[in-house]
């Protein structure tokens, strides 16, 4: 039964992962230098040229280097090669870059509040339910204070977590659908 929980939601973060690296280019306050935009155009290339080894390669080498904690150029980069680590299934390699991509405090709130939930989903693939709990607790404080969409999956994600754990917190029993 939770092989096809786990199917269902891989299949989700996949779909929400390929629109997120290129789909979301600027923020409000951020913007891509041009240099860094050419590159992701250039991994998106080889992406669609199934040409994986070189777009990793470009994408590695950036993810690697030492930016500014507050570079929104950096931030982006972490965040696609993350999500390239994931669609590749390589989810343990991805979440250290989710994370440093986070850590970066580039994001808007919203971003990052997108951000935690696809971290979120990734620990529970990973069985790391305490992690996964954290995370998507974290996700639902940010959106309650910040009016922003809580779905109603990721609710009930973080109530499997707790049943998995049998740990069930009475607050999840408030949860808005």
């Amino acid at each position: 039964m939770f092989n096809i929980f786990k199917k269902i939601l891989l299949t989700t973060l996949v779909v929400i992962s390929t629109a997120l690296p290129f789909g979301l280019y600027a923020s409000q306050d951020n913007t891509l230098q041009q240099w860094v935009y050419t590159l992701l155009m250039r991994v998106e290339s080889y992406l669609e040229k199934e040409n994986y080894e070189r777009a990793e390669e470009e994408l590695k080498e950036y993810a690697d280097r030492d930016w500014s904690r507050t570079s929104y150029d950096h931030a982006v980069i972490l965040r696609t090669y993350a999500y390239f680590l994931f669609n590749q299934k390589r989810y343990a390699e991805g979440i250290p870059y989710l994370e440093k991509a986070l850590s970066k405090k580039a994001f808007t709130d919203l971003e990052k509040h997108m951000i935690r939930y696809s971290l979120g989903q990734i620990q529970v693939v990973l069985e790391d339910y305490d992690a996964a709990i954290l995370t998507l607790e974290e996700w639902v404080k940010e959106g309650e204070e910040n009016e922003f969409p809580i779905a109603p999956q990721g609710r009930a994600l973080l109530a499997t977590c707790y049943a998995i754990k049998n740990n069930f917190n009475p607050e999840i029993g408030r949860a808005h659908v």
